[in-house]
């Protein structure tokens, strides 16, 4: 043991590190609303709110003469002063989306990926957000700093007052009844999140577009099978469901296969389960049509990897094992759980949660 002992200080976090860290959020809208969607169902998640009663929507504006453009995220749950500054305005802890609630059903990871999109992708962000009375709105500036509107921070407001400066009156011609009467009764609140001037939208890269690479994104597809997700475009409103996929005849499924409890690597023995994690299993599907390489679809013919709650990876089928480049591998797609993945001693999960982080474990299986 040293003769010298370490006084411990919190962490001093330089904004070029979060400008490293926040790129992998960089140039994918779709990928972006996906972490939304999961921060307003991890809202929902934990008032313990019924998936089919959990309403959310997207909201996208193009731009005009007199405003730009605008993306937005509307739950109607609402955030306290307290959780904005011991949750959401932390870094990198992946207690942040439980809020010291129980994590079950919580699919906030590290607690960054809703924060960084906001930074990295909008010229200014900011969500205004009411619950028990009080409106807060704190965002993102041009200078990515975060921090509260100086003049909306704890500020009393009646509920008609916070709408209008929400701008919700259209979307809440949309919600049930049993809805509206708990936000009338301050039995909830809601929150709405803005990106103003989005990055990289042109071209081919438009609003509707975004939407329907939305309808396909891992991170986005287990929520549209089960929550109430809407998306509003230029005033038009449609329900976001995920594809059906009718199975090659034949070959209906599903196809599952357990996960060795050891794999080998070159000459090393990996284990994949332990006494604290059990085995998994990986569930194959087919499709009557095969997915193109290109364009939306092609994020289908995929193998989703799962963890406890939501999708931690996700890997084109011609990115996978020695039969990669079979045309039979068009027809494909599926999802594989190995819970020993998110052991804390070795997580294998990345921060934006597309790939796993390179390990003998992870390697071992993808092989």
């Amino acid at each position: 043991m040293s003769k010298f002992k370490i006084t411990e200080t919190p962490h001093v976090i330089d904004d070029h590190l979060l400008n490293i860290i926040g790129n992998e959020f960089k140039f994918d809208h779709a990928k972006g609303l996906a972490e939304w969607l999961k921060n307003s169902a991890d809202a929902y998640n934990r008032e313990e709110v019924n998936d089919e009663d959990q309403y959310i929507f997207i909201r996208m504006k193009q731009k005009s003469f007199v405003a730009p453009a605008r993306f937005e995220c509307i739950d109607f749950v609402g955030m306290t002063h307290d959780e904005i500054e011991n949750a959401f305005k932390r870094w990198g802890d992946p207690q942040a989306a439980s809020r010291g609630k129980s994590k079950k059903n919580i699919l906030g990871g590290h607690g960054n990926g809703g924060k960084f999109y906001m930074r990295q992708m909008f010229a200014e962000s900011r969500f205004i957000t009411y619950r028990n009375g009080l409106l807060n709105v704190f965002g993102f500036n041009e200078n990515k700093k975060y921090g509260f509107d100086s003049g909306f921070e704890k500020k009393k407001t009646k509920l008609d007052r916070a709408i209008e400066l929400a701008d919700l009156e259209e979307v809440l011609k949309h919600l049930p009844r049993v809805l509206k009467n708990k936000l009338e009764k301050g039995e909830t609140g809601f929150t709405v999140v803005t990106g103003e001037q989005p990055d990289k939208l042109r071209g081919r890269n438009n609003v509707r577009s975004i939407v329907q690479r939305l309808r396909v994104h891992p991170q986005a597809r287990r929520l549209l099978k089960t929550k109430q997700v809407f998306a509003i475009v230029d005033g038009q409103v449609q329900k976001l469901d995920v594809e059906s996929i009718p199975p090659k005849e034949g070959f209906e499924g599903p196809f599952e296969f357990d996960v060795p409890a050891v794999l080998k690597r070159g000459s090393a023995d990996i284990e994949l389960t332990n006494e604290n994690y059990s085995a998994g299993k990986l569930t194959l599907n087919t499709s009557a049509e095969p997915f193109t390489r290109l364009g939306d679809r092609a994020s289908l013919n995929c193998i989703d990897i799962r963890g406890d709650i939501g999708v931690i990876g996700s890997y084109r089928m011609n990115e996978l094992g020695h039969i990669k480049n079979f045309t039979e591998t068009e027809f494909i797609y599926g999802e594989c759980s190995c819970p020993i993945l998110e052991d804390p001693k070795e997580d294998c999960v990345r921060n934006d949660r597309e790939k796993l982080v390179d390990t003998d474990k992870t390697l071992a299986l993808l092989e």
